[in-house]
Parts: structure tokens; C-alpha cells; sequence
């Protein structure tokens, strides 16, 4: 069976998704990929050039994939204050079910925090969820808080902190469902 240049690309990238998530980026090699996916390196390097590279691919694409998702499942919702509910509980359960995918965004976080190419693609994913957030808080009025223009994007980015906060707890200890249920507190004030 042949397989075209994008079947080859995407089953480097949820090898690669699927090695990083279990074993961190410091812990996999292009020779793992390559192992795992039985594709050789060097067919890997033509397609991603460096282990830096093919990291970058696979967080675009598992970050677009989520935002997409959301975005869809926020688009069947009318209500903005549904809204913001859902958006809690959807990352509650993302966080849970998906917790190879958190393990592997907090990976990248501490790369981003060396490596000016990873950052550039964290802001980005840290931003389109900040500004997701921002359109829907928008139009929520919010009680006691005095509204000005940064207003709503800086209680985004307090509620991506938190989530990526409770992340951290949850995928150092899978057990700490007291961490993940700190985040209906946060839902409570948007009740």
C-alpha cells in the first residue's frame, strides 16, 4: 500500500503527538519517532527539518484541533452566559480526558520559555484563546467589576492562568480531582 505525503506527515505527527505526550520532549528522539511509526529519519527530516520543528507541528495542530472544537461547541450555544459555563465544564472535562494533551502544552510551555520559535507559537495559542474568551465575556455583565477596554482580556487571561494552573496539578497527580474541581469555584462566579 503507497501512502500519500499527507498520510506520511500525519502519522509522524500523532507519532510524534502520542510519544511526546507519554515520555516528554527532552525524552524522545527522532529515532523514536521514526521507530514508532516505522518511517525512517531521514523521511522525518525531509518532511520537519529538526525535533523543534515537528514539536511546533504537532502543538499547531493539537491546539487547532481544540480551538476548533470549541469554537463549534460554542456556536450551537445562544446564550453568552451558557457560554462562559460551557467553556468551564468543557475544559474541565478536556482536561480530565485529555490528559496527554496538557501534559504535552505544559511540555511546551517550558520550551516556550527558552526557545523564542516555540514561544511565538504559544503566544499565539495563548492569544486565539484569550480573544475567544474575550468575545464571550463581552457580553456577560459582570457585577462589581469596573469595565474598562483591557478589562475583559485581563480576566481571560486570569481564567486560561487558572485552567493552566489546575492542568499542571491534575497531570502531576491524576488523583487531585480536588484540583480540577477548584475550577466550578471559578465557574461559580460566572453563574
Amino acid at each position: 500500500m503507497s501512502y500519500t505525503e499527507n498520510d506520511v506527515s500525519q502519522k509522524i505527527l500523532s507519532t510524534t503527538f502520542e510519544l511526546l505526550s507519554k515520555k516528554g520532549y527532552a525524552n524522545v528522539s527522532m529515532r523514536d519517532i521514526a521507530k514508532k511509526s516505522d518511517i525512517a529519519v531521514s523521511q522525518i527530516t525531509y518532511y520537519y527539518k529538526t525535533k523543534e520543528n515537528l514539536l511546533v507541528e504537532v502543538i499547531k495542530k493539537a491546539s487547532c484541533e481544540y480551538l476548533d472544537e470549541l469554537k463549534q461547541k460554542l456556536e450551537t450555544i445562544e446564550s453568552s452566559h451558557e457560554k462562559i459555563l460551557f467553556f468551564f465544564d468543557w475544559i474541565e472535562k478536556l482536561i480530565v480526558e485529555n490528559t496527554a494533551l496538557y501534559r504535552l502544552l505544559l511540555d511546551f510551555y517550558s520550551l516556550a520559555t527558552w526557545n523564542k520559535e516555540v514561544q511565538k507559537v504559544f503566544k499565539l495559542i495563548f492569544n486565539n484563546t484569550i480573544a475567544l474568551l474575550c468575545e464571550i465575556l463581552k457580553q456577560i455583565p459582570l457585577k462589581n467589576i469596573p469595565l474598562n477596554s483591557n478589562c475583559y482580556e485581563q480576566i481571560a487571561k486570569l481564567i486560561v492562568g487558572a485552567y493552566l494552573g489546575v492542568a499542571m496539578q491534575y497531570v502531576m497527580d491524576e488523583n487531585d480531582n480536588e484540583a480540577v474541581s477548584s475550577l466550578k469555584i471559578m465557574r461559580n462566579f460566572f453563574s
